[in-house]
């Protein structure tokens, strides 16, 4: 997790399930922002839009450089590395340079018993694998990205 979504920066580790460590950091440039950023397209999950539907959770701190991005390729290359090429581009930007404003709901999943790595939706400064996070990231779309 922290590899994956704090690259370069400090990443606080909440281990409430106890066992395993997530991975540490290695360093990487920040993404830039400005207008509309693009997101993993949490309709279709299937590739990336810049269109204002994502958690409120994604405008802040570290998150917003995990998972808002200045172009659909660094957002496929980031959010899908496993075969960025699949990934759909759809853009929805219909502001110019609004910025995005978050979609409401926000947190506290069903998660399995699973205790996978996640974006400390809380802190928004590290990893936790807790079951407090999006119920979306379960979906195989996103959850290959979001679970490690």
């Amino acid at each position: 997790c922290c590899d994956s979504f704090f690259k370069g920066t400090r990443c606080s580790i909440d281990n409430a399930c106890g066992g395993g460590s997530a991975p540490a950091p290695k360093p990487t440039p920040p993404a830039s922002g400005g207008g509309c950023l693009w997101h993993v397209d949490l309709k279709s999950q299937d590739g990336c839009t810049n269109d204002k539907d994502y958690p409120a959770a994604w405008d802040q701190g570290p998150m917003k450089k995990n998972m808002l991005h200045p172009t659909a390729d660094i957002c496929c290359q980031k959010m899908f590395p496993k075969n960025p090429r699949a990934c759909k581009k759809t853009d929805r930007c219909a502001g110019g340079g609004a910025s995005p404003t978050p979609a409401g709901g926000s947190s506290s999943s069903s998660s399995s018993a699973e205790c996978l790595w996640h974006i400390d939706i809380e802190t928004n400064e590290g990893c936790s694998n807790d079951s407090n996070y999006p119920p979306e990231w379960n979906q195989p779309g996103l959850k290959a990205n979001m679970m490690h």
